[in-house]
């Protein structure tokens, strides 16, 4: 039963070792280079559309009810899928744009929450009018340099990655020394007990 036990622990140690290592490498890859993977994940997804698309198209052929519609939607998405694949920086820059323009109307809310409390003499209001402001400018950064964002981000991304591809591959290897350890004591003993 030990050995059985043992054997389970070993291959538990392997997959979490190999995905450690997996995540090491994906990590420092998005590291180097960032937009590279963004930009073939967004082509991926292009793909995917145009195929959605096209078995769409096929589909709705022969379908007397609903052919108009489904042929398209099927065609919409074809063309939307090759826009995706065609132009994917587009694709990647319309998040951060996204969320930016979320700061900015957060941050003019704000300001304007602000305002407020200074009417009615709330404490801390300058705090939150600089709050505000600063959520606008971040607001903007994101707009404007969208793609740059989105490489900091995934580079930010890669960097957490490795530190835990690493910090795993470290505690893996504090546990088979300790494991080993406890081996060499259990074999010490089971050979001074045949003495």
């Amino acid at each position: 039963m030990f050995n059985d036990i043992a054997e389970k622990l070993k291959e538990i140690r392997l997959h979490f070792t190999l995905t450690a290592v997996l995540e090491l490498v994906l990590g420092v890859i998005l590291m180097i280079w960032p937009l590279t993977v963004v930009e073939l994940l967004a082509k991926i997804v292009g793909v995917t559309v145009i195929a959605v698309g096209l078995i769409e198209l096929v589909a709705k052929i022969f379908d007397e009810v609903a052919r108009t519609a489904g042929i398209l939607v099927g065609l919409i998405l074809v063309v939307l899928g090759g826009w995706i694949v065609m132009h994917p920086s587009g694709v990647i820059s319309i998040i951060p744009i996204m969320i930016g323009v979320g700061l900015v109307a957060h941050g003019i809310q704000n300001t304007s929450l602000a305002l407020a409390g200074k009417r009615s003499d709330v404490r801390g209001w300058g705090w939150m009018i600089g709050a505000s402001i600063a959520t606008v400018l971040l607001g903007v950064v994101c707009i404007v340099c969208a793609i740059e964002v989105v490489d900091i981000a995934v580079r930010v991304a890669g960097i957490f990655m490795v530190l835990d591809g690493l910090a795993s591959i470290f505690m893996i290897r504090k546990v088979n020394r300790a494991e080993r350890d406890v081996d060499s004591v259990i074999t010490r003993e089971t050979d001074l007990g045949d003495l």
